[in-house]
This record gives structure tokens, C-alpha cells and sequence, in this order.
């Protein structure tokens, strides 16, 4: 049966979002009292108070990724090598059209939801997402998720937050931390994102907006993050057509060098990286430009 609680509470949110942007008229229940007979008029109600800790969704819209991944990211600088040290976890809020959505992965599968309300906690600074997978109509709580977060913002932004997710992490607290540019932007900027020569003196080029620059061509490229996309480190184009088929280079840090290697294999069969570089790069000139 639905959960009359999770519907009103999502009717409320609605309404609220709506009027926010100027896209639903007051109702009749918002018009000034009426003067009573004696030509009075009757008593305003009192406005519900609001907590303090009030924590709204666009507080929280933005990318968000596990610390400790990013941590283990930046000492090894490879995503597969990083995350056998610690399970990723990104979260994306973000409005679409009318309601707000939840995406949370680990780079191998992803949940979306839509949120549906956000309940305040019983200590300060504690609240929970309620999210459900279709918020359009009617919930009901069979259906419902409920994701535990804690954290303070500040005038209304968090830049760091503590969630338990239930699907990814087994409900342990793990701390998260905004980013304020896109996930590739910021994977490539620590993993590959910087100007190399090879014992040839020919130049390379990866920028962490993705894209790449090799003696045999430029091509926009992203890094695989899925542990499944293969047995090492994969730079991949993006472009994958009969015309132009996707590009793939693996890559691993030793010693301070960028090593690239040869890909055979497709998807569906595995990939593999070749046991010998065709190329060890070392960084370009202090200076460089890495933007």
C-alpha cells in the first residue's frame, strides 16, 4: 500500500521546487484570510518552525567521491591499481527537469533514484536521502531507499560528507568530497594529465580535460575506471566508429616514468596489455602546461 507520510512529504517537495521557480500559482489556501462578519479577520496560523540544520537538495547537488579512493588514487595513480586499495564510491545529485536524481556507482554498476524527501536525523548534522526509483506518482515504501549521510555546511554548501551507502558499502560511514569539476576532468588530472618526451625526444601530451596528443595523432580520450575493462591501465578514445574504431594505449607508473603499452582483445573477449612498453615517457620540463 502507498505510504501516505513518503507521498505528502514528496507533494510538499514538489510544490516547493515548483513555486521556487515561478512555474505553479498560489492556491486558494494562500489567499488572505477572509474578514469575518464583524469585518475582522481571522487568526494567520503560525508558521512551522525550521531547524537550523535544515538540509536541503540543491545543499547537496554536485559530484561526490570516497576520500579514501581519492587517496589511493593520488599515491598509486592508476584507478584499477587504486581501487583494489579502496572500494570507489561516486554519488551525482543533480536536478533534472521537475525533481532531483541520485546516482551512485562503483565504476563496475550504478543505482539511480529519485529523491523524494530529505529527513532530518535525531542529533545535529545527521539526515537521511529518501529516494525511491520513480518519484512521478504515488511511492510506496516497499520501494523506498534510505541513504544515512551526515556532515555541516556552510551557507548552504558541503564540501565534505560522511554517507553510509547500502548497496556499496555496506552501510559503513565513509567520507566524502565534492568535486567541483566533472569525474574524467579530475581522474585524469592525477592519473596521466601532463606533457612527456620518449627516448626519441617525441613529444606527448595529455590534458585533464581529455584530450591526447601522440606522434601517430590527436584523439579525445577518457580513462577506464570499471574494473572489468581489462587486466591494466587503459587510456581509451571516445570516439567508436566503423570509421574511426576506439583507440586503446595501457599505461603504468614505475619510477617516476609513464609506461605505454600495446591493447589486443576486444570488450566482450578481455582485453590485454602487452608484457613490454612500446614507449617510457618522462615528464616534460618544470613548467609545462598541464591544463
Amino acid at each position: 500500500m502507498p505510504s501516505s507520510a513518503l507521498i505528502s512529504r514528496f507533494v510538499s517537495v514538489v510544490a516547493c521546487l515548483a513555486l521556487s521557480a515561478g512555474l505553479v500559482p498560489a492556491h486558494a489556501d494562500d489567499a488572505p484570510a477572509a474578514p469575518s462578519a464583524d469585518g475582522s479577520k481571522g487568526p494567520k496560523p503560525a508558521p512551522k518552525p525550521v531547524r537550523k540544520d535544515r538540509v536541503f537538495v540543491k545543499d547537496l547537488e554536485g559530484i561526490w567521491i570516497a576520500r579514501d579512493y581519492v587517496e589511493a588514487l593520488r599515491a598509486v595513480r592508476s584507478p584499477l591499481a587504486a581501487a583494489r586499495k579502496a572500494k570507489p564510491l561516486a554519488v551525482n545529485i543533480r536536478k533534472d527537469r521537475n525533481k532531483f536524481t541520485v546516482l551512485r556507482t562503483d565504476f563496475g554498476r550504478a543505482i539511480l533514484l529519485d529523491i523524494v524527501d530529505i529527513e532530518p536525523g535525531a542529533k545535529t548534522g545527521e539526515f537521511r536521502l529518501v529516494a525511491a526509483p520513480d518519484a512521478s506518482g504515488p511511492v510506496n515504501s516497499a520501494d523506498v531507499t534510505y541513504l544515512p549521510a551526515r556532515g555541516k555546511g556552510s551557507e548552504g554548501r558541503f564540501d565534505s560528507l560522511d554517507f553510509a551507502d547500502p548497496s556499496f558499502s555496506k552501510k559503513r560511514w565513509r567520507n566524502l568530497v565534492r568535486l567541483d569539476e566533472g569525474l574524467g576532468h579530475f581522474v585524469n588530472g592525477i592519473a596521466i594529465a601532463g606533457t612527456y618526451v620518449d627516448a626519441k625526444g617525441q613529444s606527448y601530451a595529455f590534458t585533464p580535460k581529455g584530450e591526447a596528443t601522440m606522434p601517430d595523432g590527436s584523439f579525445a580520450y577518457e580513462i577506464a575506471l570499471a574494473p572489468v575493462a581489462g587486466q591494466c591501465e587503459l587510456i581509451e578514445s571516445v570516439a567508436d566508429t566503423e570509421s574511426a574504431p576506439r583507440k586503446r594505449v595501457g599505461f603504468d607508473w614505475k619510477g617516476g616514468r609513464l609506461h605505454l603499452f600495446e591493447v589486443t582483445g576486444d570488450a566482450k573477449a578481455g582485453l590485454r596489455c602487452a608484457k613490454e612498453p612500446f614507449a617510457v615517457l618522462v615528464p616534460g620540463a618544470p613548467g609545462a602546461d598541464r591544463t
